[in-house]
C-alpha cells in the first residue's frame, strides 16, 4: 500500500511539473492593451530597419509575427486607423495599425518608426490653371507619376532641355516626407516630351532660336590617330583629348584646407556617390544597430563614403552606401543624414541647410528646397560633433539675417 502511495504521489508530482511547464511556454509573449480607434492620419516611414507585424496572441500574451518589411515600403504612406501599448522588458511602446497606400500590406509598426505627414501623394493645386509658358530655369527632370495620386512614383526621369519650351497645363501639390512641393504638368511645344516637373526649375518665357547658343563642334584633334582594320574605322583619342578623371571630381570632393566652404547639393552629393564615386574627407554618418532587438540610431565620424551595387537578388538591384569608421565598412541607410565635418554645407531638398559651422549671418544660401527667401525662410542646423548636438538657426525675412533659435536641439529626424 504505502508503496502504491509513493508511485501515485511521484505520478501526480510529475504530472503538475509538466502542466506548469507548458504554462510557461504558452507564456512567452508581451502584455498589450484593448485596440483603441484613432482618427486617420497620414505617415511615412523614417527607418527601413523595422518591421510590420500582424496580429498575434491574446492581450496577456501578445506574439510578433513579421508581415513585410519596412525597407520595401519606404516609398509609401502610412494611414494610422488604431493603437494598441505593448509592454515589453519593462517598458511600454505605443504600436499604431496601419496600412500602405501602395495597398499592399497593413499591420503593427512601432510608433517610433513613424513619422506624421504624407509621402509621394499629389493632389490638385489648382482646376483652371492658367496655360503658359516656360523654358529651363536650372538643370532638372520631368516625371511620370502613375494614375493612382496615392502612390506617386518618380519613374522615367527626363532631362529639361534649354532649347524646348514647356506649356503648363496643371498644378498639383506633391508631398514628399511631409512637404508640399508645387509640380506643373507640362508638355513641350513640339509634343515629344511631357511630364511633372518642379516648379522651380522653370521659368517664364518662351525659348528661341535666338536665345539659344548654337552648339557649335569640335573639330577632330590633329594628334588623334584613326585606326583602321576589318572595314571600319574609329578615333582613338591620345592624351591631348581625353578627359582626365581628377577633372570630373567636383570641387566639394577635394579639399586643400585653403578653398572656400562649399554649398553641396544633396542630389548632386548623392549622384557622385551611387556612381562610384568616393568621398574621402572626414564625415558624420547615421547608421543603426541592434539593442534588444530593436534599432537604434548610432552617430560616429567616418573618413570616407562610398557605394556598391548589391546584385545578389535577381528581383532586386540597389546601391548600399557604407562609411569607413576605424578602417571597418558600415552600411548607411540613406544619405540624408551625413554632415561634412570640414565645415562645408549640405542643402537638403526640404529647405534647410546642415553644416558644422554657423551661417554667415547676411548671407543667401542658394537652396534647391526652400522657396528663394520670399514666403518661407529655409532653416540652419550647425552640428557640434563633440556633443553629437544642434544649434538651430533661421533666417529672418524680415531683418534679413539669420537669427539663433535654439541651442542643443536635435531634430527627431536628425537624433
Amino acid at each position: 500500500m504505502k508503496l502504491g502511495r509513493k508511485v501515485l504521489m511521484m505520478v501526480a508530482a510529475l504530472g503538475l511539473g509538466t502542466t506548469l511547464t507548458q504554462v510557461a511556454q504558452a507564456k512567452t509573449g508581451y502584455h498589450r492593451t484593448k485596440t483603441t480607434t484613432i482618427k486617420s492620419k497620414p505617415y511615412y516611414v523614417t527607418n527601413s530597419h523595422g518591421y510590420v507585424y500582424r496580429e498575434n496572441g491574446s492581450l496577456t500574451n501578445f506574439q510578433f509575427k513579421k508581415r513585410a518589411a519596412l525597407k520595401d515600403h519606404r516609398e509609401s504612406t502610412w494611414v494610422a486607423t488604431s493603437k494598441t501599448v505593448i509592454k515589453m522588458h519593462g517598458k511600454s511602446r505605443v504600436y499604431y495599425y496601419v496600412a500602405s497606400s501602395d495597398m499592399k500590406t497593413k499591420g503593427w509598426v512601432w510608433r517610433g518608426y513613424l513619422k506624421p505627414g504624407k509621402h509621394n501623394q499629389r493632389i490638385q493645386r489648382d482646376f483652371h490653371a492658367k496655360t503658359e509658358n516656360f523654358g529651363m530655369a536650372r538643370p532638372g527632370k520631368l516625371y511620370h507619376f502613375g494614375e493612382n495620386p496615392f502612390n506617386v512614383r518618380f519613374n522615367h526621369g527626363q532631362k529639361l532641355s534649354a532649347k524646348l519650351t514647356y506649356q503648363r497645363q496643371q498644378i498639383w501639390t506633391v508631398y514628399k516626407y511631409g512637404k508640399a512641393y508645387r509640380y506643373y504638368y507640362v508638355v513641350s511645344t513640339d509634343k515629344k516630351v511631357k511630364g511633372w516637373v518642379w516648379h522651380k526649375y522653370l521659368k517664364t518665357g518662351q525659348v528661341t532660336e535666338q536665345t539659344v547658343k548654337p552648339t557649335v563642334k569640335p573639330a577632330q584633334s590633329e594628334t588623334s590617330q584613326v585606326i583602321s582594320g576589318s572595314g571600319n574605322s574609329q578615333t582613338k583619342p591620345t592624351e591631348s583629348n581625353q578627359t582626365k578623371p581628377e577633372q570630373q571630381i567636383p570641387i566639394w570632393a577635394q579639399d586643400d584646407g585653403k578653398r572656400e566652404r562649399q554649398v553641396i547639393n544633396s542630389d548632386d552629393f548623392e549622384k557622385y556617390i551611387r556612381q562610384s564615386g568616393r568621398y574621402t574627407l572626414p564625415i558624420s554618418i547615421k547608421y543603426y544597430e541592434s539593442v534588444d532587438g530593436h534599432y537604434k540610431g548610432v552617430r560616429k565620424n567616418a573618413t570616407s563614403i562610398e557605394s556598391k551595387k548589391i546584385t545578389s537578388d535577381p528581383y532586386h538591384i540597389y546601391n548600399q552606401f557604407y562609411g569607413v569608421v576605424d578602417g571597418k565598412q558600415i552600411a548607411i541607410n540613406t544619405l540624408s543624414d551625413v554632415i561634412p565635418l570640414n565645415g562645408d554645407i549640405i542643402d537638403c531638398e526640404d529647405g534647410y541647410f546642415i553644416s558644422t559651422q554657423q551661417p554667415e549671418r547676411y548671407k543667401k544660401y542658394q537652396s534647391h528646397g526652400a522657396e528663394d527667401y520670399v514666403t518661407e525662410a529655409p532653416s540652419w542646423y550647425q552640428y557640434h560633433s563633440e556633443t553629437n548636438s544642434y544649434s538651430a538657426w533661421r533666417y529672418n525675412l524680415q531683418t534679413r539675417q539669420w537669427d539663433k533659435v535654439s541651442q542643443d536641439h536635435v531634430p527627431g529626424w536628425l537624433d
